[in-house]
């Protein structure tokens, strides 16, 4: 992932930066981003399945340890 990939994510989710690469970097190779929308929060998912979810205000409800 790039540094404007990292940006757009991190623009779109509206969560914290630190957070948010923090997660990013436990990730197991391919990370995907739903869309989320006004009802649906934003899904983080790996290879090895769901790594993280924030709610639409970029509120962390679950992060994988």
């Amino acid at each position: 992932m790039n540094n404007r990939e990292l940006n757009n994510w991190i623009t779109m989710i509206g969560c914290n930066r630190k957070e948010f690469t923090n997660i990013i970097s436990k990730g197991i190779s391919n990370i995907i981003i739903t869309s989320g929308n006004w009802h649906t929060p934003y899904l983080i998912i790996d290879d090895a399945g769901l790594l993280a979810k924030y709610d639409t205000k970029g509120i962390l409800l679950y992060n994988r340890q």
